[in-house]
């Protein structure tokens, strides 16, 4: 797939595109909030350039939903263009005589509220049928004939190629179309209008009536001889409609969700169907960025859909993310209030998403799985507590079918999963006298009315097959088994010691008070505030990291210094934290991020010096001011020289380093740019390669454990929702 060609016509947010293949050229129709509807052609060898045809107008009203039809031999390529959106009515688009412009030649009225879906299914080069959706929960269907002789125009008929389509249903009647199998027919001409060399008569066919939401998505299924139409809806439903004899819809089935507890599935707003020779595939998408994919098998009778796994990912700015020690998975997070884990399926060779720790109530700012400590995640949101959580049973079982991971002993007390409380905002531990009790009240066999955590229910999918996003929202939390307090603004960044042994924490800050780094120790119950670190960054602390060997907490701040932190036991839940070296006005601009490089084996100190404290540590830094820094600390003294510095004339948001491999590192750009680097004496800082790019600022930048110095796998998040994996060889 490559970019054939970057347009940005419209000044605010686009609402709608359609795309119509004709027998001369492509037509793309695009709809926007800045009120204008924009009509482009591009050649069918797609070699030529996007050619804008013309513009239309609808201020202050706005369009929200496209559908092209026609296009063929029999019409001489001519497309009729329907409209819809704030107004309520369908704006029927075409061109009245060959060469002309495109003109309104209809305006269909019938819905109460917003249209916001429209499709067309071409039944014949000279039959269309249109569908609408709208806010009033209703579908409309309408049916174009077209008629080649077009002497009849004019005369009596004149006054209906002006007037418009307006069928009005009564209260009565909408409650009698909701009673008498969810359709309402009609059989009345409603207009008839010039279109190039054709007249065309439409007549509304029918009002379908059965979504308790506004309808999203409307999309047409050809079944052999007949047609079937798919809808989706914000009630969190989609309905496969079938026309019975009579011309009335009646839904074939239905299928998302039924009810019960939903997360944050907030509905469906849009659909689209595939009718393939492995089976018929109907897709939803949701507010929450999420695929739903369902599939019947080819030639079966049965009305039965399998839910399938869809690639899926975050849907707001992606604010950080972490490895885990084994490189087999790593979790991200973000300002969609999520915490999601992707790992390797080993089956498809795909990454996917296998569980959803968190749900947050807060806009999740930075994440650390715990090593040698099974799978235990620390997350810090836009909150003043961090939370640890621990993977409950079920995480274990899809780390075994999916990954193919080898898997502790579950027996014992490990929670099978978590829920939230009916009022609750944390993750409570389900364990399995719990699980089944929830299973059995799901199916209704227990009082209703008990006072208990919201039913989970069965996994949608085996264990051997990563989860669905039902199944990610509802059944695979992570239970919450600690919550950290001790900051007074909102926690900005976390970092976990190599050895799981230190957890330090900052937060935001206009004060050097405000700015103090946290040093947590670990205990046999978790994290516990050990001290708090000299007052040395007055602004926030932008960044932490760990040096390989726990004994070193780089920290980063706004206030354009950096400093070293060295944290030690004083025993009984105690510590005691040292300053090892600060620098002030190490850069020009905001430091964003910092990290310990790797030596090269020959500038390494002795095991004895090493034992006493003495040698020397490299880190690097990045900043705003579009430079990257190499920084040498005499660990004994404090002593920090500068010896390498590069400008890459964009701002440099993110690093990482391998720690594998000595000097390399990456670093991430506020235009989205990731570049692979190495540091060495006798060079300086090189540029080795260009990873893939993000469209917007990088978050963060982390190569995987299971990196090799020759081969490394690296892992980057960026503001434009996305996280990118890349395997490069050094």
């Amino acid at each position: 797939m490559a970019l054939l060609q970057n347009i940005k016509p419209h000044t605010k947010s686009v609402t709608a595109i359609g795309v119509k293949k004709t027998c001369k050229e492509y037509v793309i129709t695009t709809a926007s909030a800045d009120s204008l509807v924009r009509v482009y052609t591009l050649p069918l060898t797609l070699d030529g350039e996007v050619t804008e045809v013309q513009t239309l107008d609808f201020s202050p009203q706005m369009m929200e939903a496209v559908a092209i039809a026609g296009g063929s031999e029999e019409v001489d390529g001519e497309v009729l263009i329907a409209l819809a959106g704030v107004d309520t009515r369908v704006h029927v688009y075409g061109k009245k005589e060959k060469g002309g412009t495109f003109e309104r030649l209809r305006r269909l009225k019938s819905h109460k509220n917003w249209i916001q879906a429209l499709s067309f299914h071409e039944a014949s080069p000279t039959s269309f049928f249109l569908a609408s959706g709208s806010q009033d929960a209703t579908i409309h269907t309408w049916k174009f004939s077209l008629q080649k002789d077009s002497s009849t125009v004019g005369g009596a008929s004149s006054s209906t190629v002006h007037g418009g389509a307006k069928v009005e249903l009564t209260e009565e009647e909408v409650l009698a179309a909701a009673l008498d199998s969810m359709t309402f027919a009609f059989s009345s001409v409603s207009g008839r209008f010039q279109w190039h060399s054709h007249l065309v008569e439409i007549q509304q066919d029918a009002a379908l009536i059965g979504h308790e939401a506004r309808v999203t998505g409307l999309a047409w299924v050809p079944e052999g001889d007949d047609v079937l139409l798919l809808s989706t809806s914000m009630d969190r439903a989609m309905f496969l409609w079938q026309q019975q004899e009579g011309g009335a819809w009646d839904p074939q089935l239905r299928i998302g969700e039924m009810g019960g507890s939903t997360g944050n599935i907030a509905g469906f707003i849009g659909c689209s169907v595939t009718s393939e020779e492995k089976g018929r595939h109907l897709l939803a998408y949701s507010h929450n960025g999420a695929f739903h994919l369902w599939r019947k098998e080819a030639g079966s009778s049965s009305t039965l859909y399998q839910p399938l796994t869809v690639t899926g990912g975050h849907f707001k700015e992606v604010t950080s993310l972490a490895w885990h020690q084994s490189g087999e998975y790593f979790a991200s997070v973000s300002k969609d209030q999520t915490a999601r884990i992707f790992g390797c399926w080993k089956a498809q060779s795909a990454w996917v998403e296998i569980a959803r720790p968190q749900v947050h109530g807060y806009d999740l700012q930075d994440c650390a799985f715990v090593p040698n400590c099974g799978n235990r995640l620390v997350s810090a949101a836009e909150e003043k507590t961090m939370r640890v959580f621990d993977a409950p049973k079920t995480y274990y079982e899809r780390c075994h079918g999916v990954m193919g991971m080898e898997v502790p002993s579950l027996e014992g007390d490990l929670p099978i999963t978590a829920n939230v409380p009916p009022l609750g905002l944390s993750n409570k531990a389900v364990l399995g006298g719990q699980w089944e009790e929830e299973q059995n009240r799901e199916k209704g066999s227990l009082d209703e009315g008990r006072d208990s955590v919201v039913p989970v229910g069965d996994f949608s999918t085996p264990f051997s097959d990563p989860p669905v996003e039902e199944d990610l929202v509802q059944r695979t939390l992570w239970p919450e088994m600690q919550k950290l307090y001790a900051h007074g603004n909102d926690v900005f960044s976390i970092a976990v010691s190599p050895s799981g042994e230190w957890l330090a924490s900052a937060a935001k800050a206009t004060s050097s008070a405000q700015a103090a780094v946290r040093f947590w120790m670990e205990d046999k119950d978790g994290y516990r505030h050990a001290a708090v670190a000299p007052a040395v960054h007055d602004l926030t602390v932008t960044s932490l990291s760990f040096s390989s060997d726990s004994r070193f907490c780089l920290a980063t701040g706004r206030d354009r210094s950096f400093s070293i932190y060295s944290p030690s036991s004083l025993g009984r839940g105690k510590a005691e934290v040292k300053v090892v070296v600060t620098k002030a006005k190490a850069h020009k601009r905001i430091i964003w991020a910092g990290d310990f490089l790797s030596l090269p084996a020959e500038e390494e100190g002795t095991e004895g010096e090493e034992k006493k404290g003495s040698g020397v540590m490299r880190i690097v830094t990045v900043s705003r001011d579009s430079t990257v820094k190499i920084w040498d600390v005499q660990v004994q003294s404090g002593e920090t020289s500068e010896v390498a510095s590069l400008n890459v004339g964009d701002a440099v948001t993110a690093v990482g380093s391998l720690k594998c491999a000595p000097g390399v590192f990456a670093i991430g750009k506020e235009k989205g740019g990731v570049t692979l680097c190495k540091y060495t004496k006798a060079r300086g800082i090189e540029t080795l390669t260009e990873l893939p790019q993000h469209g917007r600022a990088v978050k963060k930048v982390r190569f995987s454990p299971s990196s090799s110095a020759s081969l490394a796998v690296v892992a980057t998040c960026s503001d434009d929702h996305s996280v990118l994996l890349s395997s490069v060889s050094l």
